[in-house]
């Protein structure tokens, strides 16, 4: 399988596929019990190296989830380290214990990539008005922790 893949658009012809993740990165993936049909659902992507920059872009939807909002007011975007995606929960439209469960995984994310808080960014996908199972979340990213490698394109 390659990175590159649309179905409007080929690769430019510049662009080289290479294996794995670039130096310095970790990644890892596994299915927490978000999704109802059990298939992967969490992510974590780590980045090793302490001067990493970074930039982040954001949805310019009206209604912005719980992540969005927590991004955007807690971290420090120019120097992200870790990066905890999820499938199944978008977590939006789910008010201040939407929130709480954004920060609860950032905190967890930042444990597991031995970062500040403010070097995770979070981004979920998935249904609107359903709250994060956190404690799936929460299993989830230490579940990924124990699995982050630098192949651990999944």
């Amino acid at each position: 399988m390659t990175f590159f893949t649309s179905r409007w658009v080929d690769a430019p012809p510049q662009v080289t596929e290479v294996s794995g993740l670039p130096m310095g990165f970790r990644a890892s993936g596994v299915a927490c019990g978000i999704k109802p049909s059990g298939a992967s659902d969490l992510g974590l992507l780590v980045s090793d190296a302490p001067e990493t920059v970074s930039a982040a872009r954001f949805t310019r939807s009206g209604v912005l989830a719980a992540p969005v909002l927590l991004c955007q007011e807690r971290c420090d975007l120019a120097g992200l380290r870790a990066i905890v995606a999820n499938s199944g929960c978008a977590n939006a439209s789910t008010g201040h214990r939407g929130l709480d469960a954004a920060a609860e995984v950032q905190a967890a994310g930042a444990e597991a990539a031995g970062v500040p808080a403010s070097a995770v960014a979070l981004a979920s996908t998935g249904g609107i008005a359903h709250h994060l199972p956190v404690d799936r979340a929460l299993a989830g990213v230490a579940a990924a922790k124990a699995k982050l490698a630098a192949d651990g394109d999944v």
